[in-house]
């Protein structure tokens, strides 16, 4: 990428970097071979009984009611289970006792099929625009900025454009998603090196001293190291 922003810059062209914010493609190394064990959850379970490399269902212990069949692009539903280090989707959940993931695919995303205990842990996994995403109270909601801001300094990117971060409902429901969409802009904002073009597909009250505007032809952008 810095060899095409280089090459731009020579044209006497500005570069812009797109990005789905804080969200993570299931091709990334947070995901394949080997998923992050810090990947956002919303459900907890445990295997009812052993299952084999080959098995596919999953029975568990608690009750699935709740649990999607479903996952969409305007859904913030997932069909992905998480036991150990295999990523596992499904077609089906049994509802009602005995409860079970059912119709599984194994090792899916690139990920290993292996055996589990009984009472291993099964975990769902958060989805929203067919990708996955980081715990916003781990350590990875802020690597993930960190290597975002990275690619921006080192390629030499003049803007940047968060796309999908209006999904920050994901973290902990609609009225809290102001708080973690800005909480990702700011940790973003204050790793670049030097001043960014920086716009979102979400705006929110906070995110107004970060955010450029584009206005009648002129572009105006902020220092975010000053902010």
């Amino acid at each position: 990428m810095k060899a095409v922003v280089d090459k731009l810059h020579a044209a006497g062209i500005k570069a812009g970097m797109h990005t789905y914010a804080c969200f993570i493609n299931k091709a990334s190394i947070y995901v394949t071979p080997v998923p992050d064990q810090r990947l956002a959850k919303d459900g907890n379970f445990t295997l009812a009984e052993p299952l084999a490399a080959e098995g596919n269902n999953v029975a568990v212990t608690e009750v699935t009611k709740d649990m999607p069949t479903f996952a969409g692009w305007d859904t913030r539903t997932s069909v992905t289970i998480q036991i150990d280090n295999e990523l596992i989707t499904y077609t089906g959940v049994n509802k009602q006792s005995p409860f079970a993931f059912t119709g599984c695919t194994r090792g899916a995303l690139g990920t290993k099929a292996t055996a589990h205990e009984k009472g291993a842990k099964v975990y769902h996994l958060k989805e929203v625009f067919y990708c996955f995403v980081p715990d916003q109270n781990s350590t990875l909601f802020t690597e993930v900025a960190e290597q975002t801001a990275k690619t921006y300094n080192e390629c030499g990117f003049d803007m940047i454009y968060l796309d999908a971060i209006d999904g920050s409902d994901v973290f902990a429901g609609e009225k809290n998603a102001w708080y973690y969409g800005s909480k990702f802009v700011f940790e973003l904002s204050k790793r670049f090196k030097k001043p960014a073009l920086l716009e979102t597909s979400l705006f929110t009250h906070h995110m107004w001293n970060a955010r450029s505007r584009m206005a009648h032809g002129t572009i105006r952008s902020v220092d975010t190291r000053d902010l």
